[in-house]
């Protein structure tokens, strides 16, 4: 019923693991979604993690969460998915079963339209510094709001080094798909929004030139 979550508007970051426990411990990585209330200070209203689900029930279960968190008007969540390694099974999913309007596109590359076209987001060399500056300052100046205490655990375990970088984090899988959800808040669809008083449309930001030959992004 899109009368639940009335008219708010919904994003979705994907971190997708491959499933497989290869440790004893069974601490191995997680595939995780964060869902953002843009309307509501971006709260963190939902999230989802495993170490065990497979691409395939995990790609089913983000569509769910994209079409259950859509607003009064029928609009599902914004989904913006890494779209490197075991995310391609997660966007080729999306692509045949979700509204393919609300999926995210690179836009690190608007000269080039057939390249703008490509679903997903690509972590790079040039990427993930932004992707990680976007979320620190996110954090820092209370722009998301955290009640998922998994995600509280690996945020506090997230530093920095001179140099900007992350280090000394086991897992940050939550905290990447965190990191996702606020690309996706920059990025909604502005022809279908309100506009938003704190994280603002990305601009144009050059990445990395290479193409999956299999999957196209």
């Amino acid at each position: 019923d899109p009368n639940i979550h009335g008219n708010h508007r919904y994003c979705i970051g994907v971190d997708v693991a491959s499933g497989e426990i290869k440790q004893p411990s069974g601490d191995s990585d997680k595939s995780a979604a964060v869902v953002l209330d843009i309307d509501d200070g971006c709260r963190t209203v939902a999230t989802f993690y495993s170490n065990s689900l497979t691409e395939e029930p995990f790609a089913e279960i983000v569509e769910l969460l994209g079409k259950y968190y859509c607003s009064r008007n029928g609009d599902p969540a914004f989904i913006i998915v890494e779209s490197a390694g075991y995310g391609a099974h997660t966007i080729i999913h999306l692509r045949s079963n979700y509204d393919n309007a609300w999926l995210y596109r690179r836009t690190d590359f608007l000269s080039d339209r057939k390249r703008s076209k490509q679903i997903g987001w690509k972590t790079s060399i040039s990427s993930r510094p932004i992707l990680l500056g976007d979320l620190k300052s996110s954090i820092g100046s209370s722009d998301v709001i955290i009640h998922d205490r998994e995600l509280q655990r690996e945020l506090q375990e997230l530093s920095y080094n001179k140099r900007g970088k992350v280090e000394g984090m086991k897992h940050d899988d939550i905290v990447f798909a965190l990191g996702l959800a606020i690309q996706g808040v920059k990025a909604y669809p502005m022809s279908m929004s309100k506009n938003t008083s704190g994280l603002k449309p990305l601009i144009d930001r050059t990445g990395d030139d290479s193409i999956d030959p299999v999957t196209g992004y």
